[in-house]
């Protein structure tokens, strides 16, 4: 964890792979990985291991928090928003968990609104 701390992350990914060889039901372990990777901008490692940490502990509102923010990474924001409203069902008084909720349904309520403005442009023009 200080290897983390420290910004030393190659040496914390090697300590964290070894001790997924003696737990590898350690979803704490998955999820500093997945942290590790996340800060390294390796989105798609990050992703792995955050999914594999929430096989062991699906309803952990930390891990669902940075599976949001990893797809968010990914531009996968419908994937996000279901995580993030999974998440807000759980814990709907966490600071963190408010504002990516919100975050992530302003962002669609935003394309729901261009949309239908699209559609009111093309049917005035052809009406």
């Amino acid at each position: 964890y200080n290897l983390y701390i420290n910004k030393n992350y190659n040496e914390a990914i090697k300590i964290f792979e070894e001790a997924l060889s003696i737990d590898e039901n350690n979803a704490d372990i998955y999820y500093n990985l997945a942290l590790v990777y996340y800060q390294l901008s390796d989105n798609q490692n990050s992703l792995t291991n955050i999914e594999k940490a929430l096989e062991l502990e699906k309803d952990n509102i930390n891990y669902l928090l940075l599976k949001t923010m990893i797809l968010q990474q990914l531009n996968k924001n419908l994937e996000a928003y279901e995580i993030i409203q999974k998440a807000y069902e759980y814990d709907n008084k966490n600071p963190r968990v408010q504002k990516l909720y919100e975050q992530l349904k302003k962002y669609f309520e935003n394309i729901r609104f261009w949309k239908e403005q699209k559609i009111k442009c093309v049917n005035q023009f052809f009406i």
